[in-house]
């Protein structure tokens, strides 16, 4: 349908979390895939048990990525971060989530408000709350891993530093560039979250190889 109505466009499927070739190769016939592609999600921070160093994040990424070449068609990895862990702020829903961290998360000022302060008067997070609701169910009914506490907001897991977290970057965008043919950072715009996000990752320069030093671009 969509080759019949727009031919130069792609027609692209997401993989519902089944990363298997053999689920997939046969559902197009070999002349009919020239513009097909295959969306798959891919976070390390669902992990389990969560990766503790540099070399075993690197090598997933590198697995991950390499698996791509077991399928005919082009694999896009539609979604991806470079977060670490579950800590991201209401990343399970509002005020809310359904994994319980691996790791001690990051707590940090929660960002001010965008909203005219002089007509939303109580948009400001009242730092003198412990925990400030409404509350969601959380994880068994805990919800106190995704609350704001005392002003402060949680971020990536604290199991990586900002260092160790470049130098997964690099890894990763190495291995994509071998084996992937399109990717998609979660996401554009995140306020307190770097590892979320596609404009911090790159003003960090994580993901940007123009900030990187030549031994590394030649090594990429």
């Amino acid at each position: 349908m969509v080759q019949k109505y727009s031919p130069q466009s792609y027609f692209v499927f997401h993989n519902s979390f089944r990363y298997d070739n053999n689920q997939w190769n046969d559902l197009f016939a070999d002349d009919d895939i020239e513009l097909v592609a295959m969306d798959h999600h891919y976070y390390q921070a669902f992990n389990q048990p969560a990766f503790t160093s540099v070399e075993d994040s690197c090598n997933d990424y590198e697995s991950n990525a390499s698996y791509a070449a077991q399928f005919k068609y082009e694999v896009w990895f539609g979604e991806w971060a470079l977060a670490t862990d579950v800590c991201a702020h209401w990343l399970g829903g509002f005020n809310d989530g359904n994994t319980v961290p691996q790791a001690q998360c990051q707590w940090v000022d929660c960002p001010e408000t965008y909203l005219p302060k002089d007509i939303f008067t109580n948009a400001t997070v009242d730092a003198s709350i412990d925990f400030n609701g409404p509350f969601g169910y959380g994880h068994d009914g805990d919800a106190s891993y995704y609350v704001v506490k005392n002003g402060k907001c949680s971020k990536d897991s604290s199991a990586f530093s900002d260092e160790e977290v470049a130098a997964i970057a690099k890894c990763a965008l190495t291995s994509f560039d071998k084996y992937v043919d399109r990717t998609f950072m979660w996401t554009a715009h995140n306020e307190i979250e770097e590892r979320w996000s596609y404009t911090k990752s790159w003003d960090m320069g994580w993901i940007n190889p123009d900030s990187w030093t030549q031994e590394e671009q030649v090594t990429k």
